[in-house]
C-alpha cells in the first residue's frame, strides 16, 4: 500500500448514499479569551518558517513544542547532521532565549523610547 493523504469532504456510496465527514475545528481561547484555531495557527508559522528557504539558506531542520494546559508538553523535532547531537539542547535553549526574552525586550524599550511616524 502506498501512502497517500487526502482531505475527504464527501464520499459517494456504490449503492448512492452521501456521506459527509465532518471535521471538529480545533479551537481554544487566545489570551484575549478570543477562539483561535490552534492547528491552523500551527500551519500558518510553518508555513512563515518555510518561507525563509532561500537558495543560500536552506531549511534543513525543525522543533516543534506543544504545551498543554495540564502542565505537559509534547515535542516533535528534525535535526540537521551538521548539529552534534549533544550540542542541540544548549543551542536551541539560546535561540528560544534570544527570540523569547531578548527581542521582546528590545522591542520593549524601543517602543517606550520612540515613535513610528508614517512618511
Amino acid at each position: 500500500m502506498t501512502d497517500f493523504a487526502a482531505r475527504v469532504r464527501r464520499v459517494r456510496m456504490k449503492d448512492g448514499a452521501d456521506v459527509h465527514v465532518l471535521h471538529t475545528p480545533r479551537v481554544h481561547k487566545n489570551e484575549n479569551g478570543d477562539p483561535e484555531n490552534l492547528l491552523g495557527k500551527i500551519v500558518q508559522h510553518a508555513k512563515q518558517v518555510v518561507d525563509f528557504d532561500t537558495e543560500g539558506s536552506r531549511l534543513d531542520g525543525f522543533l516543534i513544542i506543544g504545551f498543554f494546559d495540564d502542565g505537559s508538553s509534547s515535542l516533535s523535532f528534525r535535526t540537521p547532521d551538521r548539529l552534534p547531537s549533544a550540542l542541540i539542547p544548549a543551542y536551541v535553549t539560546e535561540l528560544v532565549r534570544r527570540d523569547t526574552v531578548v527581542n521582546r525586550e528590545a522591542e520593549r524599550v524601543f517602543d517606550a523610547k520612540f515613535e513610528w511616524v508614517e512618511r
